[in-house]
């Protein structure tokens, strides 16, 4: 097996085929097994290079979950348990020592004369040394500062290579690399020295003696310095050098300012294109995205591989079409065309093997057939074209360059180029933004990560503090405007504005007109759902697919690669293109698009209870989120109570699942304060009262419930749909049941009868329903016996976020009934983390259950490998019985570790947020794991001490209990892996 750490870190089997890489922590793992240098490094080292010095309480149980993720993808031996830690393989070859290795054995030629030799070994170093170590993997400290030091070993290596070269008189190889390298650095002595003895020993005295005044002059100039003995050596040996060949007598690259950041695939798929098949290659993507810089990039980079170079023919000024021939002779060193400006230019090129690198196609049409006339007439030519829409000409391969990355847990591509622009600007600020990593990803993700965008509004922060700068982001990032002049040729635009303005006003009126039509989504939309609202008045005859086509070619929308494809615009281009759209067209336009979202997320109900989200529901409704929202706010605004109504039945499921109730609850509201509220049919105002019940204990409103659900029940008779009429009664009988009240068997009962001559998709789930309220009143027998059934109905449907759920209050019966092992037997093989992003709030009640039949048992492994996700999922949504769950949990991890003062403050923090919710909390297991537990803590401690704890814990919110929660999970948790 073969690992590289250097560049784009990647793995490949001994036959050489790509092997997967897991995401994140555990491929900085992989990196810092590779600079081990084969040794072994103890698991306390790795969770220290993973987390510095404040590693989380599992960071032990994560370090064996990394090594475990290696292992699946690269096989058992490619990660060997030594000691007290891990070490690679001793079959698995990483690059890094390889080059280290070569760089050493280039270094003794040196050493003992052998230019040669060691010109050699460094190109081969250099060879397997194509970026910095782990690439973009990680920004730790110690991954930090290796990384520096390997770049600057890198950089002697270059310098080290290009040396050996010149003393073998190979000037000719030396100086692809040397005129840009020199270019870059005028003030560097032994790179302009190198120069100066590689254009001697090429031939080319004059253009020595020349780079030799230059060098001179500038050091003068700028530092008061006289050359060094290096640089006046090589002035000596130019002035005895012969007179001869050919100087270079072309144009040239210029130099960017600051060095191309997150790019390197881009760099890599484009530069295989170039010295691949492609003669003609296009980067296309929307104003701002980097596309002059990442061709300046590959043209400093590929002149070497040309041997005549690379030549850069900016476009971006030049506005008479005619004048693109003598553009390119301009860029080519050839003054005086005339007339024939195209054949002068053939003539010239005619037997060069050239890169021509034209920038800023776009705005002159006339460019295109001058460059395919080039490449038709002249076999050693290739182009590489920028432009914001691609060229449609034959031959013509595309890359579409997209916005910077931006990451959650890391440092992504966007953050490390905004941070990296801002410290031009703020030299006093440190090189990893730590406290201020908040505020710079908000900036990144209102920005969209779009690099000339970053730019702008890096130079703010010359006058203005980032959470200012974030502020005004979230709210208009159109209006960023430069501070400064433009800093190289890539920054050409003063604002946002200018820049899509740059690219509408070449569009054709429908296309502009359209554009600003789609400009009502929010968060992307189907090629369905942009042909319904934006041809909702038949204006564009059908046309909106082929339209979206060349909206595209222009790079103001993309289409990603989900089935279906979805339609996206940056926010910058969306925020423009508004001022697109007339102000007639508005009011229509928003109310087809709310109309288009109820009904498209009402359509992805299948034949299951409407009230009861499916995994197609939940993920449809969380793709269309942002579209929804916004289309709640234009029904709010227009007035339109039956359509806010639906939105907002389509909202609920989504909620429901998500742990978002109060959002949901929040629009209830709204609809019960709307006008025209009593008119809404009987079917719509029942559904809004079953989610307001269904809701209520989540966001600590119990009182509501039953209030909601027997006016659910009043609208349902009303409507006349049976379906309705039974899941009102079980949230009747639910709270009911939640109040001690009798009355709660005779709807159960009712409903029961119902379903044992209904049958349907949807059995299984009403029966899970009907068995909660069965635990509620505290029948377990019948909760057991209806939960079962429920199961094997479900799994037949493949209902698995609500067979997960059914599950939970299982597991919570089996506790209940003293039968700890059956409940761990049936929680067990539950993989909750991968249902977690689909719906984290149904989710965190079996993985809690987990973690109470772990507690109730003994498993202490199993409870310190889940409790962390059931913080997390608890904390993310708003269910507050939920979280006192997870809190009385941690009572008995407090308990555990004797930590009493720790588990009275907690116990007395639940007592006091619990008192509201006192029967739901009581029907839980979770009483269990706490009986007890002040009695012994009491024991425990002197009478002061657990009053004073007391007294803390019944002072605490509930934001100062959760945090105390996970501090005692930090702290007194062992983080070990799960047993099975």
């Amino acid at each position: 097996m073969r690992i590289t750490v250097l560049g784009v870190v990647e793995a490949f089997d001994d036959t050489g085929t790509p092997l997967p890489l897991p995401a994140g922590n555990a491929t900085v793992l992989l990196l810092a097994l590779a600079v081990s240098a084969g040794r072994p490094v103890p698991s306390g080292r790795l969770a220290d290079l993973l987390w510095g010095a404040a590693p989380p309480a599992t960071a032990g149980n994560a370090v064996q979950v990394y090594v475990r993720r290696l292992r699946r993808r690269l096989g058992d031996d490619a990660v060997v348990t030594a000691a007290d830690g891990y070490a690679l393989g001793p079959a698995v070859e990483v690059d890094l020592p390889h080059v280290e290795a070569l760089v050493a054995e280039a270094a003794r030629a040196r050493r003992t004369g052998d230019a040669d030799r060691a010109a050699g070994l460094l190109a081969a170093a250099l060879e397997r040394w194509p970026g910095p170590l782990g690439g973009v993997h990680g920004d730790a400290p110690w991954l930090l500062a290796e990384r520096s030091r390997l770049e600057a070993a890198r950089e002697q290596a270059v310098l080290d290579r290009l040396d050996a070269l010149v003393a073998a008189g190979r000037p000719g190889e030396a100086l692809p690399d040397l005129l840009p390298l020199a270019a870059a650095h005028p003030l560097d002595e032994r790179l302009q020295s190198l120069l100066v003895l590689a254009l001697a020993g090429a031939g080319r005295r004059d253009e020595a003696l020349a780079a030799y005044r230059r060098v001179r002059s500038a050091l003068r100039d700028e530092l008061g310095l006289d050359p060094g003995d290096l640089l006046e050596n090589a002035h000596a040996a130019a002035l005895q050098a012969p007179v001869g060949g050919r100087p270079a007598g072309r144009g040239s690259v210029p130099s960017p300012m600051h060095p191309i950041v997150g790019r390197e695939d881009d760099l890599d798929a484009v530069r295989d294109l170039l010295l691949g098949d492609a003669r003609l290659v296009t980067v296309t993507g929307p104003g701002g995205v980097g596309k002059t810089r990442l061709a300046l990039a590959l043209a400093a980079q590929l002149a070497r591989s040309f041997d005549d170079g690379a030549v850069w023919v900016p476009l971006s000024e030049l506005a008479d079409p005619t004048g693109v021939p003598a553009a390119i002779g301009s860029a080519l060193g050839l003054w005086d065309v005339g007339p024939d400006a195209l054949d002068v230019v053939v003539a010239h090129l005619r037997d060069q093997h050239l890169l021509l690198v034209v920038d800023n196609v776009e705005h002159l049409p006339a460019a295109t057939p001058v460059v395919t006339g080039l490449l038709a007439a002249c076999e050693g030519l290739r182009c590489l074209v920028t432009s914001r829409t691609v060229l449609r000409v034959h031959g013509e391969h595309q890359h579409a360059l997209a916005p910077l990355a931006v990451a959650d847990d890391v440092l992504g591509p966007a953050e490390r180029l905004f941070w990296s622009r801002v410290r031009a600007v703020r030299s006093d600020l440190p090189a990893d933004p730590g406290p201020h990593r908040p505020a710079v990803r908000d900036i990144c993700r209102s920005l969209d990560g779009l690099p000339l965008a970053l730019e702008l509004a890096a130079a703010r922060t010359a006058v203005l503090p980032l959470a200012s700068i974030a502020a005004q982001l979230r709210a208009a990032p159109a209006d960023l405007q430069a501070t400064g002049a433009a800093a190289d040729p890539a920054d050409r635009h003063r604002s946002l504005r200018d820049l899509v303005r740059w690219s509408t006003d070449l569009l054709p009126e429908q296309d502009r007109r359209l554009l600003g039509r789609l400009s009502v989504f929010r968060g992307g939309c189907t090629l369905d759902a942009a042909s319904a609202v934006g041809d909702h008045d038949g204006s564009f005859g059908g046309r909106v697919v082929d339209i979206v086509a060349e909206l595209r070619d222009a790079s103001l929308v993309t289409l990603d690669g989900q089935d279906p494809p979805r339609l996206r615009m940056l926010v910058m281009i969306r925020e423009c293109a508004q001022d697109l759209l007339p102000s007639q067209d508005r009011g229509p336009l928003q109310r087809a698009h709310a109309r288009h979202v109820a009904d498209a997320l009402a359509a992805t109900r299948d034949d299951r209870p409407r009230h009861i989200a499916s995994v197609a529901q939940a993920r449809a409704g969380a793709a269309e989120l942002d579209n929804l929202r916004a289309a709640l706010a234009a029904a709010r605004d227009a007035g339109d109570t039956p359509l806010l109504a639906d939105l907002v039945a389509a909202l609920a499921p989504v909620g429901d699942v998500s742990g978002r109730a109060g959002e949901v609850v929040g629009w209830l509201d709204v609809v019960d304060a709307a006008p025209g509220r009593a008119a809404l049919p009987a079917a719509r105002s029942c559904d809004l009262h079953l989610w307001r019940s269904r809701l209520a204990r989540d966001v600590g409103a119990a009182g509501r419930g039953l209030e909601s659900a027997r006016a659910a029940l009043a609208a349902a008779r009303g409507s006349g749909d049976p379906e309705r009429v039974v899941m009102a009664r079980i949230l009747v009988a639910y709270w009911l049941a939640y109040a001690g009240d009798p009355q709660a068997l005779v709807h159960e009962t009712a409903v029961a009868a119902h379903l044992g001559t209904a049958a349907g998709p949807g059995s299984g789930m009403l029966l899970g329903l009907l068995g909660m309220v069965a635990l509620q009143r505290g029948a377990h027998d019948t909760a057991a016996e209806r939960l079962q059934q429920a199961l094997v109905l479900m799994r037949d449907l493949d209902e698995v976020l609500h067979e997960a759920t059914v599950v939970g209050w299982l597991s919570e019966v089996l506790l209940l009934r003293g039968r700890g092992p059956e409940a761990v037997a049936l929680l067990a093989p539950w993989d909750f983390a991968a249902l977690a992003d689909v719906a984290p709030h149904l989710v965190a009640y079996p993985l809690g259950n987990r973690v109470t039949a772990a507690l109730l048992t003994g498993d202490i492994t199993r409870a310190a490998a889940d409790l962390p996700l059931a913080l997390d999922l608890a904390e993310r949504g708003e269910d507050v019985v939920l979280r006192l769950d997870v809190v009385r949990a941690v009572v008995a991890v407090a308990a555990g570790a004797g930590a009493w003062a720790d588990a009275l403050h907690l116990l007395a923090g639940f007592a006091r947020h619990a008192e509201p919710l006192r029967a739901a909390l009581e029907a839980s297991s979770g009483e269990l794991v706490v009986a007890g537990i002040a009695d012994r803590a009491a024991a425990e401690l002197p009478g002061p001490v657990a009053d004073a704890a007391r007294r803390a814990g019944a002072a605490a919110d509930l934001t100062t209990l959760w945090r105390t929660a996970r501090r005692v999970v930090r702290e007194h948790l062992a983080p070990v892996a799960p047993s099975h």
